[in-house]
């Protein structure tokens, strides 16, 4: 079954308070690279995803900008402002999907996500 257009939103604009991060968590180096980086390549490594938006703090899209064009991403569609609440920067990064019918929304600090996970996820939207 071929899966209809299916784009994410990689929520990546928290503060990271709890574990100390001055620089949002999204951000914090793991094996010499922002965590969000990690997040993003394995968001686009899954097949069934056609663009990704990335939500990051207002003062690091030059920066995230910078990181996604050096890295080779191609599926990065926008990079977008986060909000004041999660809620709020979900929706900055709803108001720029572009014709999908299918959005999948992850955590920039969860660089662990398995592109078949993301693939399931898509196909169970597909299905409902």
């Amino acid at each position: 079954m071929r899966l209809p257009r299916t784009e994410t939103v990689v929520v990546a604009a928290g503060r990271g308070a709890r574990i100390g991060a001055a620089d949002g968590k999204a951000f914090v180096p793991l094996r010499g690279q922002p965590l969000v980086l990690h997040t993003l390549r394995a968001v686009e490594a899954c097949p069934a995803v056609e663009a990704i938006v990335a939500v990051v703090p207002a003062d690091r899209i030059a920066e995230a900008d910078a990181l996604i064009a050096a890295s080779g991403l191609r599926r990065v569609r926008a990079v977008v402002a986060g909000g004041p609440t999660r809620q709020a920067s979900v929706a900055a990064g709803l108001a720029r999907v572009d014709r999908a019918e299918i959005v999948l929304v992850h955590d920039g600090a969860r660089p662990l996500v398995r592109p078949a996970v993301l693939e399931a996820v898509a196909r169970a939207a597909a299905a409902a």
